[in-house]
């Protein structure tokens, strides 16, 4: 048997009472967080720890010609910790990179709130690579290089960063300008 719409109103309007509680807060964490109010404090992107980054890795233009990702979680091989990174060309010029990708291992030290270059044991071969363009016909557009990183003096919960670095080619030369994109890993157990 059909309810009465006059029943149903009421509970309607509840409903959407409690939606709109849900909705609004949801919207106060958006803007919250959009405006930075809950961002962790000692971030390693910003203020000190961004500047020590920077000095470290001058790059002209940061993840926009360049994408890296990690297509499979890192993982310790033979006592080493091992990172396969893909590094993909999404700009619309040749980019050029020193042998290995220009591939830099940082960690970031939540304690001292700046980041540091640590050794990569990887060794690379040849003068060097060069992406093209994505929508180039058969462009070697994406590449894969392997980072191993010495992260014996990190501390769990420090992040460990993979930068490469390229320059963006004018005519048949790198030109100076530096291009580079990174991703980080939160070091856990």
């Amino acid at each position: 048997m059909a309810k009465p719409l006059g029943r149903l109103e009421p509970n309607i309007a509840r409903r959407f009472d409690v939606d709109a509680r849900y909705l609004c807060l949801i919207l106060m964490v958006v803007a919250l967080s959009s405006c930075g109010a809950l961002q962790p404090r000692g971030s390693a992107n910003e203020g000190p720890a961004w500047e020590s980054f920077a000095a470290l890795v001058p790059v002209t233009e940061w993840n926009q010609s360049i994408e890296v990702m990690i297509p499979e979680p890192p993982r310790y091989t033979f006592s080493a910790y091992v990172v396969h990174v893909l590094v993909m060309n999404r700009s619309d010029k040749d980019l050029w990179f020193p042998p290995g990708y220009g591939g830099i291992a940082l960690v970031y030290s939540r304690e001292e709130d700046a980041w540091s270059e640590v050794d990569n044991s990887m060794t690379y071969q040849g003068a060097g690579e060069t992406l093209v363009p994505r929508l180039a016909p058969d462009s070697n557009w994406a590449a894969q290089v392997t980072i191993i990183p010495d992260i014996s003096s990190a501390s769990y919960g420090d992040i460990l960063r993979i930068v490469v670095v390229g320059e963006v080619v004018t005519g048949d030369a790198a030109s100076d300008k530096s291009v580079g994109a990174y991703t980080d890993i939160e070091l856990s157990r």
